[in-house]
């Protein structure tokens, strides 16, 4: 089993990020100002930054065939349906941004319990990063469990 979450992550000048955040009604988002402490400890936010959560979901493996399977599925694909309707929605606002003000990018993170596999995004939610001028950047962690051996060690 993996867990994948995405989202909209916008850094740069703190007046655009501001005004952006109109558009995000409905929608769990961040607004991380330069200077902040971060969750309270000694770090500080080195950048604007505004991270608006899109989607999360646990996925099962292509041989994974329990009872949960269709409702496991069925939620991954309504919200990456959600997700692409999101970015179709915000696209026009995200492709007139000043990119030399702000940079974003589709943040897609995955943690897998697996070595192999990967994951697919549909065309229509690639487009929609597309028509929004996002950088699409991917992070894959791959835990081990305890028993299991690492090639090179």
């Amino acid at each position: 089993m993996s867990l994948c979450t995405v989202s909209l992550q916008m850094i740069g000048s703190v007046e655009p990020l501001e005004a952006f955040t109109v558009l995000l009604e409905g929608l769990s988002y961040s607004l991380r100002r330069k200077g902040e402490r971060i969750d309270g400890s000694r770090r500080v936010q080195e950048g604007n930054v505004l991270v608006v959560d899109l989607a999360e979901w646990e996925e099962r493996s292509g041989s994974y065939d329990g009872d949960d399977r269709d409702a496991i599925l069925a939620n991954e694909q309504a919200q990456i349906a959600a997700m692409t309707a999101t970015l179709q929605r915000l696209a026009p606002a995200l492709s007139t941004l000043d990119r030399s003000e702000i940079s974003a990018a589709l943040w897609i993170s995955t943690i897998r319990e697996e070595e192999q596999g990967g994951f697919a995004l549909p065309p229509e939610l690639v487009a929609a990063a597309a028509a929004a001028g996002l950088w699409v950047e991917v992070s894959i962690l791959v835990l081990f469990g305890p028993d299991e051996a690492i090639a090179g060690r």
